[in-house]
């Protein structure tokens, strides 16, 4: 597949003349699709006008110009296809928001929302399938476009795009783990073999309210002709743990069997009647997880591998003391029939307060950013289409041991400064970024570091340190944009008692420049961000690891070590 994109602001209110716009787009949109021998085609932007002042076009007054526009876009679209019949259009006119019978008539796909995150997901699936079938509404999934809860690379985010014609669109796959992987690769494999061969003829029920971002949403899909479906239920930033659900276009008098992938339901066969008058109640243990909920009639007898997992024990952990946090190795014994497991990891041994948790589909996790010096518990949860089971015996319990030291170092970002300045009216920032994430530069985490933002001029973004009274030898730190800005362009120069050191290149995203500047016998250490010469939108800078070494230590951070 070959990716390609114009815009054309052009009125297409014409019959076909040569050389008009109309003609010009039919031609030109032929000509992509012949030379690139594309087999996909999205149409973006917003290819119908509003206004146009040409007497020689088929509108006549200044309102019906968009219904003449849309008509020659209609046409642009129905000479592709009678060309290319084997071509797939795409309609993402106007960022989604374009959703015309005409236009759907004369496409395969139609975007639901432009904005790319988990909730407009929702939302647009929500409001568009009142009138509109899902087998055709897309639904873009970008893992971390935004950073907003909910959009790592994991099912809450890939089920808030299967609603419909689910396009998952990985943007940084190097830093996934292995479990975000398998989640996209299990996801795909649930997505290929059950839901979407129910889209074609699916009944689309709205069982909760509209999705907005606090309370439980979900819809439930039922499939007439194959007797089956399945319900979407999502828990985003809801405190409540428990749902009851009503479900819609069922029979009263037959009997469904249900199941669930992540264990939010027990698994078992019900009335007709019962799910839809007194509900289906649905546990979902923390805020941002989700359910896919399966349901089939039950005259095409009872599914296959609904089986409940196996006992299991547990094994001792493995626990690594780093120089910012404590991780743990925690692993079990495989459960049979499992197809997945859930982590849970407290300081309390009633696990009344989580302090952390995961989702595994492998016998074994590392949990990273633990507490030091901590006794903690942990306990596994196996999970399958035939229910769940707790690991048998006692929780684990692990003590963490204290941080690793790092002799000879001190971080920029635990000093006071006598001056700082950023621009885009930012506050200087110590080892987060603008939304509260650690600081990442080039697709490193690092734990600590200071984060601003360029000036819209030549007005430099300073930060500077008295060193007066103390012994360094050497700054040191990695200096880039930092990878939530989006994009910009950055130059940084670090300067010793008022006098530029040394300076980077200007730097785009993904560029990271290392700095090792002597200090010795140094009273002031100024920090220094200026925007690359082209404005300062997105210029997020960061300095990660900046820190200060002590004269004759070495550096244990060298190399990332």
């Amino acid at each position: 597949m070959f990716w390609t994109g114009w815009i054309l602001a052009a009125c297409l209110a014409q019959a076909p003349a040569v050389g008009q716009p109309l003609e010009w787009a039919i031609a030109k949109t032929r000509w992509l699709v012949e030379h690139h021998k594309l087999d996909y085609l999205k149409h973006d932007i917003g290819p119908i006008v509003t206004r146009c002042n040409k007497t020689t076009h088929r509108h006549r007054y200044g309102s019906d110009v968009s219904y003449w526009a849309a008509l020659g876009y209609y046409e642009v679209q129905e000479k592709l296809r009678s060309a290319f019949p084997g071509l797939l259009l795409e309609n993402c006119s106007g960022g989604g928001h374009i959703k015309d019978f005409g236009v759907i008539r004369r496409t395969h796909y139609t975007v639901t929302t432009d904005t790319l995150f988990n909730l407009p997901d929702r939302q647009g699936m929500y409001d568009s399938t009142f009138p509109l079938p899902p087998l055709l509404l897309q639904c873009y999934t970008y893992d971390n476009y935004y950073p907003v809860k909910g959009d790592n690379p994991g099912t809450f985010l890939w089920r808030s795009g299967m609603l419909g014609a689910w396009q998952i669109d990985p943007t940084d796959t190097p830093r996934w783990s292995e479990e975000e992987r398998e989640s996209a690769r299990r996801s795909a494999k649930i997505y290929k073999r059950w839901i979407r061969p129910l889209l074609a003829d699916v009944k689309v029920h709205h069982v909760l309210p509209r999705p907005d971002g606090l309370g439980w949403d979900g819809m439930f899909y039922w499939s007439p002709p194959l007797r089956r479906g399945t319900l979407y239920i999502f828990r985003p930033e809801s405190p409540e743990s428990r749902q009851a659900v009503k479900l819609k276009g069922l029979e009263p008098e037959g009997r469904y069997w249900l199941w669930c992938e992540d264990g939010s339901i027990e698994p078992g066969a019900s009335a007709g009647k019962a799910l839809m008058e007194q509900g289906l109640m649905i546990a979902l243990p923390e805020r941002y997880t989700s359910d896919l909920i399966f349901l089939q009639d039950a005259s095409l007898g009872k599914p296959p591998g609904l089986e409940p997992p196996g006992e299991f024990l547990l094994h001792p952990a493995e626990v690594k003391a780093g120089p910012f946090a404590v991780s743990a190795k925690l692993g079990w014994q495989p459960s049979q029939n499992a197809r997945s497991y859930r982590v849970a990891v407290s300081d309390q041994p009633d696990f009344q307060r989580l302090l952390a948790s995961a989702a595994a589909t492998a016998p074994s996790v590392i949990l990273d950013d633990l507490p030091p010096e901590s006794r903690l518990w942990w306990r596994v949860e196996a999970i399958s289409w035939g229910g769940k089971r707790a690991n048998d015996g006692e929780p684990g319990a692990l003590a963490t041991p204290p941080l690793a030291t790092l002799a000879g170092i001190v971080f920029l970002s635990d000093l006071p400064w006598i001056q700082a300045a950023a621009g885009a009216g930012n506050p200087m920032r110590r080892d987060r970024n603008y939304y509260g994430k650690k600081i990442s530069i080039a697709g490193k985490l690092y734990p600590k570091g200071l984060w601003t933002h360029a000036f819209d001029d030549d007005a430099p973004a300073d930060v500077t340190f008295d060193l007066s009274g103390r012994e360094h030898a050497a700054f040191k730190a990695d200096a880039g944009l930092d990878d939530a800005s989006g994009g910009g362009s950055i130059r940084f120069q670090v300067l010793v008692d008022g006098v530029v050191k040394t300076e980077s290149p200007v730097l785009r995203p993904r560029e990271v420049h290392r700095f090792h500047v002597d200090v010795s016998g140094a009273k002031r250490l100024a920090l220094r961000v200026l925007n690359g010469g082209d404005g300062y939108a997105c210029d997020h800078a960061a300095w990660g690891l900046a820190r200060l070494l002590e004269p004759r230590a070495g550096d244990p951070l060298e190399d990332g070590k």
